[in-house]
């Protein structure tokens, strides 16, 4: 019986362990990117998709992620999902995508700094 027990609670133990993706995660993992500098961002990231300048010592870069399926298929993370109708292209007679996932994530930079963020969308998770 004991064994059972101890079994059980082993199994409930790493089950607690196992974490599914959340918008918190991937806030703490963009707050890391605060201080670090641009070549920094970009060496990971990629060149953003779209930069826009606020001043003469700044600017956001843009980044866009548009999924077919949600991040690891799985739609937990969602607390309302959204479907972008003005991405969708007609089928062609192809399969037609069940729908559209989206993040946007905008970092402002300042004197080749990080020094904020900013992210929308249904499929901003880690």
């Amino acid at each position: 019986m004991k064994k059972i027990f101890c079994l059980v609670w082993g199994v409930l133990g790493l089950a607690a362990c196992a974490t599914q993706p959340t918008a918190a995660r991937y806030e703490d993992e963009l707050s890391a990117w605060l201080g670090q500098s641009e070549e920094a961002l970009y060496a990971e990231w990629g060149y953003p998709n779209a930069t826009y300048s606020i001043g003469a010592d700044g600017f956001i870069a843009t980044y866009i992620q548009v999924y077919n399926e949600p991040v690891g298929a799985d739609t937990e993370p969602y607390a309302d999902e959204m479907s972008y109708s003005a991405m969708r292209v007609p089928s062609y007679g192809l399969p037609v995508a069940q729908g559209v996932y989206y993040c946007k994530t905008s970092f402002i930079i300042r004197n080749g700094i990080v020094t904020d963020y900013n992210f929308n969308g249904d499929d901003c998770v880690r």
